[in-house]
């Protein structure tokens, strides 16, 4: 069901992934979507333009969220006041206190569910009407990367069953791109013993892992993610088995085509 009110939605993430996976499913729900992939770009998009909400993703580089909000928030009426949403991969006890204090409404988790976006338009005063997801049961309890499967076929499913196949081919194309190009970043990272961009590039793979349900690279990512300025050497350990794994989830991408998605229900 498409929404019966029309919202001009403004995307702000870095990730390409979760930019494309983010805007089909707005635009599913029959929204107009404008994307930025920085804060920068924001602050000018939304000084020229008149959004009925900013999804704002809080980590990018630059400028981050909270910076972008802030200067969004000195623009004049109506842009300063247009209602902001962070976006968040990592939301811990006490983040929403920072980012009310930054100027936003409210906040929600990645990756990205249509029900979830609903829920906080509503709870905001924006109300359009959108058919809701299936409720999603917690995730079970896991303890190492190995526990997780290497695609989690629903989390396609879901996105094809929320727009369509089409668009989950266009998300795993744009997925598979942009995993080539976060491989020779973290290849790099680990040949100049940069703790710091071993850390900002499995953030970066963690994110569109998670979304396009490559489960257990996004899991090894964010463990090296939260173990590079804390051990390097563990940290180079893990970043070794992220590069593994990259190799490992795009031969599983692009055998979906010869092996399609299973449609039995749950």
């Amino acid at each position: 069901a498409h929404a019966q009110v029309s919202l001009n939605v403004l995307l702000v993430d870095d990730n390409a992934t979760n930019r494309l996976i983010g805007s089909r499913l707005l635009e599913s729900a029959g929204h107009r979507v404008t994307t930025a992939s920085n804060g920068r770009q924001a602050i000018d998009l939304v000084a020229a333009n008149t959004f009925d909400v900013t999804l704002m993703d809080v980590s990018m580089p630059e400028m981050d969220g909270r910076e972008a909000t802030r200067e969004i928030r000195k623009l004049p009426a109506p842009h300063g006041s247009v209602r902001i949403i962070a976006l968040t991969a990592n939301a811990v006890i006490g983040d929403r206190e920072t980012f009310l204090a930054a100027g936003m409404d409210d906040y929600l988790s990645k990756p990205y569910r249509l029900a979830d976006i609903q829920a906080k338009l509503l709870g905001l005063g924006v109300t359009p009407v959108i058919a809701a997801a299936d409720p999603i049961g917690a995730e079970p309890a896991k303890h190492a990367a190995t526990d997780w499967p290497l695609l989690d076929a629903a989390k396609l499913n879901e996105l094809a069953e929320q727009t369509s196949e089409d668009v989950v081919d266009a998300v795993v194309a744009e997925f598979l791109i942009e995993v080539a190009t976060r491989h020779e970043e973290l290849s790099a990272a680990l040949a100049n013993k940069s703790a710091e961009d071993i850390k900002s590039v499995s953030h970066a793979i963690a994110g569109s892992s998670s979304s396009v349900g490559a489960t257990r690279l996004a899991k090894a990512a964010k463990a090296a993610e939260l173990r590079a300025m804390q051990d390097y050497a563990r940290a180079e350990d893990l970043a070794q088995k992220v590069l593994a794994l990259i190799g490992e989830t795009e031969a599983a991408l692009r055998a979906l085509p010869a092996q399609p998605i299973s449609r039995a229900a749950a």
